[in-house]
């Protein structure tokens, strides 16, 4: 995962998230989120471009996802 952090600021540009369909990987996914290592993501998306800052509608509409 890549993280870039500013003055008030996050930026996710690598793989914000996973998905877990195997059972196996589930259940190990599982034992992470009990340690406090993985957790669900819930993020706010945002478009940065010439415009400004919007919200994006969804991740696949964002060339570059981050955090506001």
């Amino acid at each position: 995962m890549s993280t870039r952090r500013g003055d008030g600021w996050t930026c996710d540009h690598g793989a914000q998230y996973f998905t877990a369909r195997d059972p196996g990987f589930r259940a190990e996914v599982a034992r992470w989120q009990q340690a406090g290592v993985a957790a669900l993501w819930s993020p706010r998306i945002v478009v940065i471009d010439a415009h400004g800052v919007r919200k994006a509608e969804s991740a696949r509409n964002a060339s570059l996802a981050c955090r506001a």
